[in-house]
């Protein structure tokens, strides 16, 4: 069974990201097929974790959330069958 798993918050700053890649290293450490969407244009761990599946999509996106939704749906299409953490931006 796949889990997703959210990291949001209001603003910037207050550990999302962290807490994103916390999570990775104990679903890895725990043996789980895990991918990441990458939502936080401004982060960075994409840059930690260049060896497992990753998907770039902004979800940032004021005034284009149907284009977001699209790619956010498809990500999650491409990372089907695995724990998806998720990291949002700031307000998503």
């Amino acid at each position: 069974m796949s889990n997703l798993y959210f990291s949001h918050g209001d603003k910037g700053g207050v550990g999302k990201s962290l807490l994103s890649a916390v999570l990775v290293d104990h679903l890895i450490q725990s043996g789980r097929d895990v991918g990441i969407i990458e939502g936080d244009t401004g982060a960075d761990i994409a840059l930690r974790f260049s060896d497992i599946d990753l998907q770039l999509v902004n979800l940032n996106r004021s005034g284009a959330q149907e284009e977001a939704v699209l790619g956010f749906s498809e990500a999650l299409e491409a990372l089907a069958g695995k724990d998806i953490v998720v990291n949002l931006p700031a307000g998503a």
